[in-house]
């Protein structure tokens, strides 16, 4: 009898099912995303799930202003820095999720960054030279930067500096009239410009259409020119 007790324990062992382990899920991503942690730099970041996570591979990409959309050569790490070519566009981070056992799911990519831009270009200084005398030429001097950094951006970027006079009677803390049609970075001084302050408006665009805060030079005041009085000519007897 014990025997066939043992018998009929083997039969019910062998009859039910031994537990199996399911299949892991899928590799999937969400939540991918960009955040900027620092001054043009740039951090990826998504979710991971379907088992045990392998090597995920991450991408960056370049949208151009007309949606055209290309890869960064290079750009295989979640952290990525803004380069010149960055400039005027946007970038996404892309995440492929890779299981452990190298089943690889989509490729998820986040939203664009807003759009990248360099520092304004800007005037180191800006100063008026020569006389503030009716007749003379006054003459608008901008100085580009010297920093190294804030140069390499004017070189570049700068496309156009406009220039806008003004006259005063009442000095720096009056109010300033624009002079009309007096646009260059030179101005011969007027008749009425005598007893006011002459000011000078300069105003840096870059290419990407942007223009830097304007500056501003001022004149001394204007005094009349000097008068020349031509002595008749003598007449000598024959």
């Amino acid at each position: 009898m014990e025997a066939t007790r043992q018998l009929d324990d083997q039969r019910v062992m062998m009859s039910t099912p031994m537990p199996t382990s399911s299949p892991p899920a899928p590799p999937v991503v969400r939540n991918v995303k960009i955040a900027e942690v620092g001054r043009y730099k740039f951090k990826g970041y998504g979710s991971y799930h379907g088992g045990l996570e392998g090597r995920s591979r991450w991408s960056w990409y370049r949208k151009s202003p007309n949606n055209n959309l290309m890869v960064i050569q290079g750009a295989t790490n979640r952290d990525y820095e803004a380069q010149h070519e960055d400039y005027g566009c946007q970038i996404l981070f892309g995440y492929t999720p890779v299981r452990i056992d190298g089943i690889a799911g989509e490729l998820v990519l986040s939203e664009p960054s807003p759009f990248i831009y360099p520092d304004l270009p800007v005037v180191e200084s800006f100063t008026i030279i020569g006389k503030a005398m009716e007749g003379e030429i006054l003459t608008a001097v901008d100085m580009p930067p010297t920093n190294e950094a804030s140069l390499s951006i004017w070189d570049r970027y700068k496309k156009d500096i406009k220039y806008q006079w003004y006259r005063s009677g009442e000095g720096n803390g009056g109010k300033f009239s624009e002079i009309r049609q007096q646009r260059s970075c030179t101005y011969k001084v007027k008749l009425e410009d005598v007893g006011c302050y002459l000011r000078c408006e300069c105003i840096v665009s870059d290419v990407f259409g942007r223009t830097a805060p304007p500056v501003y030079a001022l004149s001394q005041c204007v005094v009349a020119g000097r008068i020349v009085i031509h002595a008749p000519p003598t007449h000598q007897s024959v």
